[in-house]
């Protein structure tokens, strides 16, 4: 190597050692160089290393460490120089310059590999840029955290405050004060086991949670605490580790929120689920039983342990569980609250392989822990024993019967209607009801359906109009309709119940004709009484005058049988003369001109007793009465009922001194008025026979008359929507009541 450079250099190579022992000035000049050199080289590093310390994002970190090096060994080899003038140690000096050589080429190289990057550096404008930039955004970030730290202050419903790693309470917000009860004056500083029951904390659920939450990311729990006051609620609790960026713990976040009132509503739903008469269950979107109540055991025959957690296809017999299973699945498939009140009608299964059908709900429920199905449950078993019942009566009845929706479609019909219209029950069912009214009146019929669905109630169909159906073939007839309104599933229907007034309306004709024929001839009949009553008195009353006259002259003249014969002829006359002006009243009663008008009763009664106040006087009869009302009646008429009535009293009085008392009542649509007296009374069994003309329960020789009086009473009540009758026993007297219809 020495050869080497002296070939390069020249002959008169010579180590400078001994040039500057010969010029001290330049040798120190030299010495203090190095030495200055060398400190500015080891002080670069120092500078470098912190920066690369400070900056661990800077692109070229390992070339810096490079230069790091490459910079402390130039500063060695200074120093090695300085220290070889005194002390030779030129080996050592070559290896650190070779060093330092390896390592200012190693680091050049790398710099030259990492030079495009080191363009893509940015320059102090943009570093100015950037810092401003990260400056805006740390002050964001301080802004964001300052809004953060305020809202979780102000959270009402929710406690939210943060504790170090030994669970001492480090912040508190509003929420945590109002659950709590205490400030954060208060409770800043202290352990979260002040929150605990005694219980919990000689469990160590406290330091359990923290552990839990440490390790696994998040703990979550339900339990009772205690307030600042002593007195406990249930809350959900959910803690959170906090850490550095190192992973370090520095403490966890607590978010609790009171579901004491959310626990108590829950325990009243559960309450009234329990006492409800159908099945309730709640399942899970995957169709597990989540809850069952006591109806739904009972009629499935399950214990509550066997079904929790168990598909509720458990409850599908086999023959409809896939379809069944469909269903269920498009509800809680559904997307969102439309499917509430999906209902339909299934087949249950019950444990002991009992089959029977039933009607289910489902309806969504949105709980804490996500959405839920509620799933009731009926038995409908004696409903459709109930509705076979009806289909059963439906076809027993003799009328045809249609039931019809609100829109006028015919939903059932029975096989009389078939038989009436002449369709068959396909043709229908479905079909509006209009098909069976004849076209001229189905407006009529639309108008009247629509005011029944308005005011449903049961009713004649239109009784002001005259009605017509038609049947299939086209021909119409008359129809009564009875509609009756029907309460479904569906809403509201109509039973209508159609009957063929065909014969009625022949029958109907006829006894018009046939009435029309009597009134003629009771007119006619009538007519002949009057003229008959009034023809054959003129020869009675010539043969009772000369009858009188031979009774008169002739007395005492000729013999007894004379005599006798001449009083019956006089007695025959007198009699036949009562009994035509008594038929002649009869035919004339209920014929007055005079309309019903207001009238005292007492009055009536008052003119009723002067008519007979001869023989109220002959037999001292005393008569008495209540206060008497004023009604509507025919004043004439009114005296003659009270004056049979008290006649027949004092005539029919045995051997007693008549006792008379008339009185009054009212009824909710009419007057009762009542004759009560003492006389010989009446067998029950003649009661009606009393009522009909001329019969007579006495011979002429114990009591006069002809039998027609009461029959008079009872013609002049019936024309006038009143009715008599009589309460009596033999010897006991007699209680005649008699009604006029209040108006």
């Amino acid at each position: 190597m020495l050869e080497f450079f002296r070939g390069l250099f020249g002959t008169d190579f010579m180590p400078h050692l001994y040039c500057l022992r010969g010029d001290p000035g330049v040798l120190w000049l030299q010495v203090l160089s190095d030495l200055a050199i060398a400190l500015a080289y080891f002080a670069i590093p120092f500078v470098l290393l912190e920066v690369v310390r400070k900056r661990k994002d800077i692109l070229f970190r390992r070339v810096a460490f490079l230069f790091v090096l490459f910079i402390a060994a130039c500063g060695t080899t200074h120093v090695l120089a300085v220290w070889t003038i005194w002390h030779p140690m030129y080996r050592l000096e070559a290896v650190v310059n070779a060093a330092t050589a390896l390592l200012s080429v190693t680091t050049a190289i790398v710099l030259a590999r990492r030079l495009p990057q080191i363009h893509r550096l940015p320059g102090v404008s943009e570093l100015e840029n950037q810092i401003e930039e990260w400056r805006r955004a740390e002050a964001a970030a301080a802004e964001k955290e300052e809004r953060f730290r305020n809202f979780v202050e102000s959270v009402e419903d929710y406690a939210l405050f943060m504790i170090d790693p030994s669970g001492v309470i480090e912040s508190w917000n509003q929420g945590a004060e109002r659950m709590k009860g205490y400030t954060a004056d208060e409770i800043i500083g202290q352990n979260i086991v002040c929150f605990y029951t005694e219980e919990d904390r000689a469990l160590g659920k406290p330091e359990e949670t923290l552990r839990i939450a440490a390790e696994t990311g998040i703990h979550q729990s339900e339990n009772w605490a205690v307030r600042k006051d002593g007195s406990r609620h249930l809350i959900s609790v959910i803690t959170y580790p906090i850490r550095d960026g190192n992973g370090k713990l520095r403490g966890f976040s607590k978010i609790s929120r009171d579901i004491t009132e959310s626990r108590e509503l829950e325990t009243r739903f559960q309450t009234l689920l329990e006492a409800a008469p159908d099945a309730f269950m709640i399942l899970r979107r995957t169709g597990e039983i989540e809850f069952i109540n006591k109806q739904g055991e009972r009629m499935f025959g399950y214990s509550r342990a066997e079904v929790l957690g168990k598909p509720v296809d458990i409850f599908d017999p086999e023959r409809v569980r896939e379809a069944q299973a469909r269903y269920r699945e498009a509800i809680f498939s559904g997307p969102g609250r439309k499917e509430a009140g999906s209902h339909r009608e299934f087949w249950g299964l019950r444990k002991d392989g009992g089959e029977f059908p039933v009607e289910s709900t489902i309806s969504p429920l949105d709980t804490r822990n996500g959405r839920v199905f509620l799933f009731a449950v009926r038995d409908i078993t004696e409903r459709r024993k109930t509705e076979a019942r009806f289909r059963a009566l439906l076809e027993s009845a003799p009328d045809a019967m249609v039931i019809v929706k609100s829109d006028g479609m015919i939903e059932l019909v029975n096989a009389e209607a078939e038989r009436l219209f002449g369709y068959s029950r396909e043709e229908l069912i479905g079909q509006c009801f209009a098909i069976l009214i004849p076209e001229h009146l189905r407006d009529i019929y639309k108008r009247h359906r629509a005011g029944y669905f308005v005011d449903p109630k049961p009713r004649q169909m239109g009784a002001d109009l005259d009605l017509w159906a038609r049947r299939k073939d086209g021909s119409l007839f008359p129809v009564e309709i009875s509609l009756s309104p029907l309460e479904g599933q569906g809403g509201i229907s109509v039973t209508a119940a159609i009957r063929d007034t065909t014969e009625r309306r022949q029958a109907a004709k006829l006894l018009a004709e046939k009435v029309a024929e009597l009134r003629h001839t009771n007119d006619e009949l009538q007519q002949f009484a009057h003229i008959a009553s009034h023809d054959l008195q003129e020869p009675l009353r010539m043969v009772a005058s000369y009858t009188q006259l031979l009774a008169n002259r002739y007395k005492g003249r000729l013999d007894a049988d004379a005599d006798e014969f001449i009083a019956y002829a006089v007695d025959g006359t007198k009699r036949m003369k009562e009994l035509i002006e008594d038929l002649l009243t009869y035919s004339r009663t209920g014929k007055s001109a005079v309309p019903p008008g207001e009238l005292s009763s007492e009055e009536a009664l008052g003119v009723a007793l002067h008519n007979l106040r001869a023989s109220i006087q002959e037999s001292g009869a005393a008569i008495v009465h209540d206060p008497l009302p004023r009604i509507t009646a025919v004043y004439s008429q009114l005296v003659q009922i009270f004056q049979n009535l008290i006649g027949n009293a004092i005539k029919y009085r045995g051997g007693r001194v008549p006792a008379i008392h008339i009185s009054a009542v009212a009824t909710d649509n009419e007057w009762i008025f009542s004759v009560a007296d003492n006389g010989i009374g009446i067998n029950p069994k003649y009661f009606e026979r009393i009522f009909v003309i001329f019969q007579r329960l006495h011979g002429r020789e114990e009591y006069e008359g002809t039998g027609i009086g009461l029959a008079i009473c009872k013609r002049i009540l019936q024309q006038q929507g009143g009715r008599i009758w009589v309460e009596s026993e033999p010897g006991c007297g007699s209680t005649f009541h008699f009604a006029l219809p209040m108006r």
